[in-house]
Order: structure tokens, then C-alpha cells, then sequence
């Protein structure tokens, strides 16, 4: 690719995504996100950064964007848009990874449907839950299949949060 070369992807499964990153080599910088808005905020970003930089701080600075979320043997690779569960990958849409990332940022806390709109959708929260809902019962299926021993909870009237599912004896 040309020096200064970005690559956007909008929108990709993490299975596409692990793909083109992989073809792509590690020079090439690039990012994933799930909207166009966020697709043009990342533009927008890297048309104010310098264009090179060869200090330490620098490298350091951007060694520390990439993210990754934890939650006991989940881990959610915010940068690749990766999900694993003790090191065995599973695929999820990007509103599930969005959701699940935001879920295991602060696992006790309990996420309300105005706070999961905000910060999934990105929009302001006008009373209808069925996109957090409906989001949430298919990542709960996705979780089972996976076998992924992790739990959307439900609490009743304000929102949901994440935890280890319990085995049943």
C-alpha cells in the first residue's frame, strides 16, 4: 500500500475482519468501526495527526490504542473486533461485539437501556427498548452456541449487566 494509507472497514464480522487484517501486513494501519459516522470521525482524527512521527512517545502512544476488554477467559479484541473465549474464537455481529464489549468494560455494573443506547447505538435513549432487547436475546444465542459460559443478566425495569453463568449440578 502507499505510505499514509488508511484502511477503514465498516461494518465487517470479526472473521472478515482477522482476514483482511491478515493480507494486509502489519504496516498498513486499520481500523474497524461499525458506523460511518464513526468512519468519519476516524478520518476526521487522523487528518489533524501528524503524518509521521518517528519519537518513542509516539510508538508508545499508539501501542496503547489497542484495547482489549477482558472478562475472566473472554476476551474482546477491540482493535481486530476479535471475541475468544479461552483462546477459541467466536463470531458475533458487530452490534453483539459492540453490546458484549460495553457489558464486560464493568461487568457488575448495571447497563440501562438509555446507557446501552448511547453507548452501542449511539443515540439518545426515547423510551423504545426493543433494539437493546432484541440485540440482547441474539447475543445470548450466540453465546450458547459458542458455549461461552458467560450471562447477559436481565434486571428487572432497568437494564442488564454480564456474569459468569453458573453451571447447573
Amino acid at each position: 500500500m502507499d505510505d499514509g494509507a488508511l484502511v477503514i472497514m465498516v461494518g465487517l464480522p470479526s472473521d472478515e475482519c482477522a482476514r483482511v487484517l491478515g493480507r494486509l501486513g502489519r504496516e498498513t494501519p486499520a481500523v474497524v468501526v461499525t458506523s460511518r459516522e464513526q468512519a468519519r470521525a476516524v478520518l476526521a482524527a487522523a487528518e489533524e495527526r501528524p503524518k509521521h512521527s518517528s519519537s518513542p512517545e509516539a510508538a508508545t502512544t499508539e501501542g496503547r490504542l489497542r484495547r482489549q476488554v477482558h472478562f475472566g477467559a473472554l476476551l474482546l479484541d477491540v482493535d481486530c473486533r476479535l471475541a475468544t473465549w479461552d483462546g477459541v474464537e467466536f463470531t458475533i455481529s458487530a452490534r453483539e461485539f459492540d453490546l458484549l464489549t460495553r457489558l464486560a468494560e464493568d461487568p457488575g455494573r448495571v447497563w440501562t437501556f438509555a446507557s446501552l443506547t448511547r453507548a452501542v447505538w449511539d443515540r439518545d435513549f426515547v423510551g423504545d427498548r426493543s433494539a437493546v432487547t432484541s440485540a440482547v436475546k441474539r447475543l445470548r444465542a450466540h453465546l450458547r452456541r459458542a458455549r461461552v459460559p458467560v450471562t447477559v443478566e436481565s434486571v428487572r425495569g432497568r437494564g442488564y449487566r454480564l456474569s459468569e453463568a453458573i453451571a447447573a449440578s
